[in-house]
């Protein structure tokens, strides 16, 4: 049973925390099969590219990353992204990053993208 989802009324297809209920019924967002089927979807309809939240190694968000990662869909992560946790985040198969806080609340806006794009072109070498 999927645990992120609440109160769910099969029958009804209704689901407490969501406006719609999804076509596959409800799922687990780390069943390979359900990411792979979302993916054939996506590619059908165009979609070359997902938002994944992340926040750090072994969370609830981030174990689905590594499985979307194999399915040569484009994973942009955003979410607690800094200069600290970058490689992180590319190591755990985000192929890009999204990033706000990390560079409007830096002390030099202008540093923290430096610093993060260094970091970024350092991980792919």
């Amino acid at each position: 049973m999927p645990v992120h989802w609440g109160r769910i009324n099969a029958a009804n297809k209704d689901i407490e925390a969501s406006t719609n209920y999804p076509t596959l019924g409800t799922y687990d967002s780390h069943d390979p099969k359900v990411l792979d089927q979302h993916c054939r979807w996506a590619r059908g309809a165009g979609i070359d590219t997902f938002i994944v939240s992340w926040w750090s190694h072994n969370s609830y968000c981030d174990r689905a990353t590594e499985i979307l990662a194999d399915t040569g869909i484009c994973g942009v992560a955003v979410g607690g992204i800094t200069p600290d946790n970058v490689e992180e985040v590319l190591s755990a198969g985000a192929t890009a990053i999204a990033v706000c806080s990390a560079v409007t609340e830096a002390s030099d806006p202008t540093e923290a993208c430096r610093e993060l794009k260094q970091k970024i072109a350092a991980f792919k070498k």
